[in-house]
């Protein structure tokens, strides 16, 4: 089956989302987000892999990028990127 994979970076509300990267071990991503209207504020998302449908394909699959109602259930975000890295080590 063919999984299209996350993008290495890309730009949503204005913000800079930069993946820097995946433990195969804890199936988990680091994606550290620059904000637009501070570069100097940078947030940690680390979430769990997760394959589902495309959005506009729904016969593809695809590795999804978690929304909002995912945080605090397969997916953290943090300030701190030690704590973020210890998500992504060990899972969330």
């Amino acid at each position: 089956m063919n999984i299209r994979e996350l993008p290495k970076e890309f730009t949503k509300f204005g913000d800079t989302f930069r993946q820097e990267g995946y433990n195969p071990a804890t199936e988990m991503y680091l994606y550290s987000r620059t904000l637009e209207a501070d570069p100097s504020v940078i947030y940690y998302e680390v979430f769990k892999r997760k394959i589902g449908n495309e959005y506009k394909q729904p016969d593809k699959k695809c590795v999804r990028y978690p929304g909002n109602e995912d945080f605090g259930k397969w997916a953290k975000c943090c300030r701190d990127r030690e704590k973020a890295k210890q998500y992504y080590d060990n899972g969330v």
